[in-house]
């Protein structure tokens, strides 16, 4: 799921209550998501998912986070000219 870009907010909100209500306790983020990357999005993900585990008052020991760090495009191609 591509949260912030494809999904906004509220449809993210109910995704993820649907999820952690049929079961689901592993969450997988990365700033780099929502896809295509834009500035205005970068980061969303992670908001989306830490809004709704502060609104729902998850227990923070009843889920399993994942995150990641991301590169822009161009900061990876001057990486792999090094």
């Amino acid at each position: 799921m591509t949260m912030g870009e494809q999904s906004g907010p509220p449809e993210s909100l109910r995704l993820l209550d649907a999820a952690f209500d049929a079961g689901v306790n592993f969450f997988d983020s990365a700033e780099m998501y929502p896809v295509p990357q834009r500035a205005e999005t970068h980061g969303r993900s992670e908001e989306l998912v830490g809004r709704w585990l502060r609104a729902r008052r998850v227990p923070r020991d009843s889920v399993v986070l994942a995150t990641k760090v991301s590169l822009s495009s161009s900061a990876a191609n001057a990486l792999c000219k090094i």
